[in-house]
């Protein structure tokens, strides 16, 4: 098992701590996101939302059906939660990537762990991701107002 070298100095311990932090709050923010997403089951069609834009407009916004898809995709229903949010699947692999680099890092094993990191370090799959993320939503606007 690959170790990170000793801390010497003050603020060296002090960033190792707040980068173990980093981790720490990672792995249990996702690890909720996962437990919270396998347990709820939210009706198909909600009775109430807390989308101030969908509130606003009537409109869905981007992340409209984001907790029904992974509570969908946490249960196995990988198309259910396609259809309720089209970008799911992605975004959830990516919950899940983070869970796994969160789990390794704190495992002291940086080395998978930064090959995990790599390809988001970088600003084309980024910005592919983003533009997946609202042309879907422009998709499903469009699709709302048939001509």
């Amino acid at each position: 098992m690959e170790q990170p070298p000793k801390p010497t100095t003050r603020v060296q311990i002090g960033k190792a701590l707040l980068d173990r932090s980093t981790y720490l709050l990672g792995l249990g923010f996702t690890t909720a996101v996962f437990v919270v997403s396998y347990f709820y089951a939210p009706p198909d069609l909600p009775t109430v939302t807390i989308c101030l834009f969908k509130n606003l407009t009537g409109l869905d916004c981007p992340g409209c059906g984001l907790t029904r898809a992974f509570c969908s995709i946490a249960k196995g229903n990988i198309s259910k939660g396609f259809w309720f949010n089209a970008t799911s699947p992605m975004i959830f692999f990516m919950f899940a990537l983070w869970w796994v680099r969160s789990l390794l890092h704190l495992a002291g094993l940086t080395r998978p762990a930064n090959i995990i990191d790599a390809p988001f370090r970088k600003w084309p799959l980024l910005t592919g991701m983003a533009v997946i993320f609202v042309a879907a939503w422009l998709v499903k606007l469009i699709l709302h107002f048939p001509s």
